[in-house]
């Protein structure tokens, strides 16, 4: 749901009027992919033509139109962005029944999720089916939509953090009070005082994370609620909380994976949340350079940058 509301805000807000209206016009069609730039979009006439082959499309397999992001080529070169010597990526969005969906998600958790492989062979998307991933305001919805895509992203992904990070405490804290036909090695644990310590330690790591998210994205809704562009301390905030929040759900799995035994490792809600857990921290929006970047703004080593999900780049 998350992610594929990341594609579905995006293409409602940044597509020029003609695909919005062709796509949201008479339905509400669900949008996902992957906007990392791994296609190759040759410039034909008012369209690209798309190749390219995507990994982690959350989403796909429920979705009616697939998010992508390639780089464009015209007259066999990369084509540059004017005024700069960096190369234009766009998003492109197409129906789901052009693409070849190509499976490979066998993991440990968030199976559910469906992050397939997925590829297309010279497809042409006219123009107005593509927009630059890039934009900070747009051309319809309300404020929200100036945190732009990489802002749906890092707040998508913190509700994900938190929310989860929650639930496996609750869950935990369910398994103490098992029946008693059910026992558990939680149920005798309950009034170990080593348990009880760490149980509430997790209980504030959750909590205070959940303030340092709301702290940081209360002072964002400042911002665009007085029709403002966020700031780039702002967004390294939310990056920053974000990380945050994630290293708390780790922290707190960690603790109820060695708490519950063998019960965390048998089939049931308890397992599959660990699983969920550990392997939402390897995710590109939650990987160390975040934080390296993060320290860049902080200390003033950067000038003329904006954020991306894999870190900073040059501004026009």
């Amino acid at each position: 749901m998350m992610a594929a509301n990341v594609a579905t805000a995006s293409a409602a807000a940044f597509l020029p009027d003609a695909g919005y209206q062709a796509i949201f016009g008479n339905s509400r069609p669900i949008i996902a992919g992957a906007g990392a730039p791994m296609g190759r979009a040759d410039v034909e006439g008012d369209g690209y033509r798309l190749t390219g082959h995507w990994t982690y499309g959350s989403g796909c397999l429920h979705a009616d139109y697939i998010h992508a992001g390639a780089m464009v080529y015209e007259n066999g070169a990369p084509r540059l962005i004017p005024g700069t010597k960096d190369p234009e990526v766009r998003i492109f969005v197409f129906p789901a029944s052009d693409t070849k969906m190509l499976g490979n998600w066998d993991v440990l958790g968030l199976r559910g999720t469906g992050s397939i492989d997925y590829a297309v062979s010279d497809l042409f998307v006219p123009g107005e089916f593509t927009h630059l991933p890039t934009g900070l305001e747009g051309k319809r919805g309300g404020d929200s939509y100036r945190i732009g895509v990489v802002g749906f992203s890092a707040l998508g992904h913190t509700g994900f953090a938190l929310g989860h990070g929650r639930r496996i405490l609750d869950e935990l804290g369910e398994l103490v009070h098992a029946p008693s036909g059910h026992p558990t090695i939680l149920s005798g644990m309950a009034g170990s005082d080593s348990f009880k310590e760490g149980y509430s330690a997790a209980q504030g790591k959750i909590r205070a994370a959940r303030a340092l998210c709301y702290d940081i994205w209360g002072d964002i809704l400042d911002t665009t609620s007085r029709g403002e562009p966020v700031p780039l301390r702002q967004m390294t905030w939310a990056r920053v909380a974000l990380c945050h929040a994630t290293t708390a759900m780790m922290e707190v799995s960690i603790f109820a994976h060695r708490a519950s035994g063998g019960v965390g490792l048998r089939a049931g809600t308890l397992q599959r949340l660990l699983r969920d857990n550990f392997t939402a921290t390897q995710h590109l929006m939650v990987a160390d350079k975040a934080l390296c970047e993060s320290g860049r703004d902080f200390l003033g080593l950067v000038d003329n940058v904006r954020w991306t999900p894999r870190g900073f780049v040059n501004v026009n």
